[in-house]
């Protein structure tokens, strides 16, 4: 299609959405490469364009291609029925961008999942160890299933309240920081000491086997263990 085309297109989708309500998200049966073509501004990478929220909005996207889109700092949980392979999206990017309800449909290898939400997402399953510089800094992983440890990764301000089997050694964290996390729902090993630990919250995590259902009361269990050691 060519540029006038195009433009036609995008015209008509938008005054076409703007005049009917749908009930339900719309199927676009049209070849993929054209739906890119309307849906998308093809800068070297494709965006998306300002100018078509409304149609965003109303569109079921299960058959729309998302490779090569950039779609960092978005909120994607607008859009019904997205899926998404973190490989071949724009930069492997994910940084900031919301992505409750997107399905994912490939690996997270070398994928950039700073302040990234994921929770509610479908089928997001993560190896911490292959991930961008094993950085989790302030993401939120609620449903997300983890198939190694924490290791080297940076946690801090990451929400792991409600992710499935995310087992952590504290000791061997990143700088040993868990400064703001939520570690609900973790599996939790190893020492304690010299962690940062502030405003982290430990509520309904399990160490060494035992629920932590108090927060403050585990903390305090923790320092004490701390000074025992350094007597």
């Amino acid at each position: 299609m060519d540029y006038v085309g195009v433009r036609k297109a995008r015209k008509y989708l938008i005054e076409a959405f703007d005049k009917y309500d749908f009930e339900e998200p719309i199927k676009l049966n049209v070849r993929s490469d054209i739906l890119k073509q309307v849906l998308f501004l093809n800068i070297g990478y494709y965006v998306f364009i300002s100018d078509l929220e409304d149609v965003y909005k109303k569109i079921d996207w299960s058959n729309i291609p998302m490779d090569r889109v950039r779609v960092a700092g978005r909120d994607l949980s607008r859009y019904t029925n997205m899926k998404i392979n973190p490989q071949t999206i724009h930069n492997k990017d994910l940084s900031n961008t919301i992505c409750k309800g997107v399905e994912f449909i490939g690996l997270f290898d070398d994928v950039d999942i700073t302040r990234a939400n994921l929770s509610d997402s479908i089928d997001a399953v993560i190896n911490p160890q292959t991930v961008k510089n094993r950085d989790f800094t302030y993401g939120s992983f609620r449903g997300v299933s983890f198939t190694d440890t924490f290791d080297g990764c940076t946690i801090m301000g990451a929400n792991f309240d409600g992710s499935i089997n995310c087992k952590i050694d504290v000791s061997k964290v990143n700088q040993k920081m868990l400064t703001k996390a939520n570690l609900g729902s973790t599996m939790l090993s190893g020492s304690f000491y010299g962690c940062n630990t502030q405003n982290t919250k430990f509520a309904n995590a399990t160490y060494e086997k035992e629920l932590i259902a108090d927060e403050k009361e585990f903390k305090m269990s923790v320092h004490k263990k701390i000074r025992q050691r350094n007597k």
